[in-house]
């Protein structure tokens, strides 16, 4: 709550135009995304784990992304390793032999795919720190699978 609550007050010092408002908003911004980045893949893991996980979800003040297939509530996994790198991971089942996978920089209204591969684990480099990035992966077996439920992270 400290680091939203010093976040907040730096935006409204900006109104000020003193010197270094804008900047000191800039890293509070920065501390803000960099704990939510270390908490995200916590939550993932108790939230996988239990019974109940869209409850596990909500009570940290996260968003659950609710979908009708059979999957677990996160199966694929994003991490912002910082210098503009995403890292996905997925999961592999019976059967699949590659994966497409696929960013959006606004929300899921388009979709780019950034890599075609047989590996579970793959980089999308060169974003825009502090950008907000949303993506999703399909299996490829004998056919093209559905594509996953989609994640989004801050990019470092």
């Amino acid at each position: 709550d400290a680091a939203i609550d010093n976040l907040h007050n730096s935006i409204i010092a900006t109104a000020s135009h003193a010197a270094g408002a804008v900047s000191n908003m800039h890293e509070k911004r920065r501390i803000v995304i960099t704990l939510f980045n270390v908490l995200l893949p916590i939550v993932e893991m108790v939230a996988n784990n239990t019974v109940d996980p869209k409850t596990v979800i909500e009570s940290v003040g996260m968003e659950a992304i609710v979908h009708s297939g059979n999957t677990l509530v996160t199966e694929l996994t994003l991490t912002a390793l910082g210098n503009g790198i995403i890292e996905v991971q997925v999961p592999r089942k019976p059967g699949q032999k590659a994966f497409v996978y696929e960013y959006s920089t606004d929300a899921g209204i388009t979709w780019q795919a950034f890599e075609h591969s047989k590996l579970q684990t793959v980089q999308l480099k060169n974003q825009t720190p502090g950008s907000t990035l949303h993506f999703r992966f399909a299996p490829i077996g004998k056919s093209l699978g559905g594509y996953s439920q989609v994640k989004k992270v801050i990019v470092l």
